[in-house]
C-alpha cells in the first residue's frame, strides 16, 4: 500500500495516497501568514490567491514526476508554485505584467525555481513558443468570474467600508469584466483551444 503500482498510469501515489486522495470531501486549513503561508502576503495583490499546497495535491494526483502543467489563467502563480513544489515543470500564461512580476517575487521570497510565465491572452496561446514547446499532461487553472469582482460590493462588506470594486485587472480583454453569457462563451473557446495543447488521455481541472 506504499508503493506505487507499477500499473498506475495517472500519478506516483501509493495505494493509501489514493485513498486518501478519493475522499469525497476533504478538510483543508491554509494558514494567511508566517513561513507556511507561502508568501500569502505578496500573493494577496491578486484579488483571489489560491493555496499552492492544495494546487499542489491536484498536480500530484494528475500528474507523474516528470509531468508538465499548463495555467491559462496563472494569475500569481499559484498553480506554478505548486509544480516548483511537486518537481514538475509548468507554463502559465497572464494578462497581467504586474501579477508576473509578484509571481517571480514570491519564487525569490520561497527560494523556489521560477517556472516560465508568459504575459499574454489565453485567447491567444499558440503565440507562445513554450505553449507549444512540448504537450501537456494537466491543465489545471483559476478562471476568472464574470464581473464578480469588477462589481462594487454590498451587504457586510460595503457596511465595514470594504465595498470598492477589486478586479483582477482594468482591461477590457480580461474576462472578469465581461457579462455573465459573454464571458461563458469565451471561457468555453479558451479551454477547447487549451486541449489542444493537451496529451492524449490527458487531463483538464479548472477551479472554481
Amino acid at each position: 500500500m506504499n508503493e506505487p503500482d507499477p500499473r498506475n498510469r495517472l500519478n506516483d501515489l501509493s495505494g493509501r495516497e489514493w485513498l486518501y486522495a478519493l475522499r469525497s470531501v476533504i478538510s483543508t486549513r491554509y494558514p494567511t501568514s508566517g513561513p507556511d503561508s507561502f508568501a500569502h502576503e505578496l500573493r494577496r495583490a491578486h484579488p483571489s490567491p489560491k493555496p499552492p499546497q492544495l494546487l499542489a495535491e491536484l498536480v500530484r494526483f494528475f500528474t507523474k514526476r516528470t509531468g508538465h502543467v499548463l495555467d491559462p489563467f496563472a494569475g500569481v502563480g499559484g498553480t506554478l508554485l505548486a509544480c516548483a513544489l511537486e518537481g514538475r515543470s509548468a507554463v502559465g500564461v497572464d494578462l497581467a505584467e504586474q501579477y508576473a512580476a509578484i509571481y517571480h517575487e514570491v519564487c525569490v521570497a520561497l527560494d523556489l525555481p521560477a517556472q516560465t510565465f508568459c504575459v499574454g491572452d489565453a485567447r491567444r496561446l499558440a503565440e507562445h513558443a513554450e505553449v507549444r514547446e512540448r504537450p501537456f499532461d494537466l491543465i489545471l487553472t483559476d478562471p476568472p468570474y464574470a464581473q464578480m469582482l469588477s462589481k462594487s460590493k454590498t451587504g457586510e462588506h460595503k457596511k465595514r467600508g470594504r465595498g470598492a470594486a477589486t478586479p483582477f485587472t482594468d482591461s477590457d480583454a480580461d474576462l472578469g469584466n465581461l457579462g455573465y453569457f459573454e464571458f461563458l462563451g469565451e471561457l468555453r473557446a479558451i479551454l477547447t483551444g487549451a486541449l489542444t495543447f493537451l496529451k492524449p488521455r490527458g487531463h483538464l481541472r479548472a477551479l472554481h
